[in-house]
C-alpha cells in the first residue's frame, strides 16, 4: 500500500520535474537571447499564476477524492490519513514557486547568492519539523516544510530585487499566493 502511494507520489513529482527541466531551459534561452527583465518577470508571473490554479486544482480533487484514492491504493487501514492527502499538493506548488524564481541565478552563474539561503533552509526545516513534529504529528512535517519553502521563496524574491531591475510585482504575487493557500487551508481543514 504505501509503495503504491509513493509510487503515484513520485510520477508526479516525475511531470514537475519535467516542466522545471524545460522552463529552466525557456528561462536561460530567454536571458542569453537578452529578453528584458520585465518580459521575464512577466512570464514567471504568469507560470505561477497558472501553477496556483493547477495546484489548488490538484489540491481540491485529492480532497474530494482522497479517501477513494486510498482505498484505490491501499486499504481501509490508512483511512484516517484523508486529510492529509491534498495537503502535500501545497509543498509541491510551494516548491514550484521557489524553483521559477531561482531560475536567474542560474541562468546568470549567481548560483552563490542564494545557497547560504538554501542550506540555511534546510538546517531551519529538521530543527522546525522536530519541533513541529511534537506538536502535531505528521501534520508538522508538512507544515514546517511548508513554511520554510514560503520563506526561502520569498527570501530569494528579495534578493532578485536587489540584484536585478525586477519589481516588487512578483515579491507580492509570491506573498499573496502564500497568504491565500495560508487562508484556504485555514477553511479546508479543521485540524488547525
Amino acid at each position: 500500500a504505501i509503495f503504491s502511494i509513493g509510487v503515484t507520489a513520485l510520477v508526479l513529482i516525475a511531470v514537475i520535474e519535467a516542466f522545471n527541466s524545460s522552463y529552466s531551459a525557456r528561462y536561460n534561452s530567454l536571458y542569453s537571447n537578452k529578453k528584458s527583465f520585465s518580459f521575464i518577470e512577466n512570464e514567471q508571473i504568469n507560470f505561477i499564476l497558472l501553477g496556483l490554479i493547477f495546484f489548488n486544482i490538484l489540491k481540491f480533487f485529492l480532497n474530494i477524492f482522497s479517501e477513494d484514492l486510498i482505498l484505490l491504493l491501499s486499504n481501509t487501514d490508512y483511512l484516517a490519513a484523508t486529510k492529509l492527502v491534498s495537503l502535500p499538493s501545497d509543498l509541491l506548488f510551494f516548491y514550484f514557486v521557489f524553483y521559477i524564481i531561482s531560475r536567474y541565478f542560474h541562468a546568470t552563474i549567481k548560483i552563490k547568492k542564494i545557497i547560504p539561503h538554501t542550506i540555511l533552509a534546510a538546517i531551519f526545516n529538521i530543527f522546525l519539523t522536530i519541533y513541529f513534529v511534537d506538536k502535531f504529528g505528521i501534520l508538522g512535517a508538512i507544515f514546517s516544510t511548508g513554511i520554510i519553502l514560503m520563506l526561502l521563496s520569498l527570501t530569494i524574491s528579495i534578493i532578485l530585487i536587489l540584484n536585478t531591475s525586477k519589481s516588487l510585482k512578483l515579491f507580492l504575487l509570491i506573498f499573496g499566493c502564500f497568504s491565500f493557500q495560508i487562508i484556504i487551508n485555514y477553511y479546508l481543514y479543521d485540524t488547525w
